[in-house]
């Protein structure tokens, strides 16, 4: 009989070699997952550069900037004027009261008039015309003109 050539070596060397490369799909497969996810990220990053460039984004945060820089100027050039306003609000509030005050000396003056004649026939009246208090003679409640030492007595 012929012998029987022993192959066994070769067959263990074929299922070494098969199971060589069971373990390099099983590792490129468990791997995969994270190639793709590389993949997509690196993707994702060469997309948003060329966004980037596409917009100009530099200039564009550079615009922004500037744009901010003018914003808070006239916010603060608005509220240098709101003070100023409240400032001369404040000085017309004191001016009014000043113009009270002048109102106030006309009535003293009538007391003292009514006082020294005994009378209302003559009375000073003040009238703000809105550049300032005017006073007025008034005879019998008619604005005196002319006055003569005569109508005092």
């Amino acid at each position: 009989m012929n012998e029987i050539e022993d192959i066994s070596n070769e067959i263990l060397d074929f299922f070494r070699e098969i199971n060589s490369l069971i373990e390099k799909n099983n590792s490129k497969t468990s791997t995969l997952n994270k190639e793709k996810d590389d993949a997509r990220e690196l993707l994702r990053l060469s997309e948003v550069a060329k966004f980037i460039d596409d917009i100009d984004y530099d200039n564009k945060i550079k615009e922004i900037s500037d744009m901010k820089l003018i914003k808070d100027d006239s916010n603060k050039k608005v509220k240098d004027k709101k003070d100023e306003i409240k400032e001369l609000e404040k000085k017309i509030r004191v001016l009014r009261t000043e113009l009270q005050d002048e109102s106030r000396g006309a009535e003293l003056v009538n007391e003292y008039l009514e006082k020294y004649f005994g009378n209302n026939g003559f009375k000073l009246s003040s009238n703000d015309d809105g550049e300032g208090v005017k006073y007025k003679i008034l005879r019998n409640r008619i604005e005196a003109k002319i006055l003569v030492r005569g109508n005092l007595v």
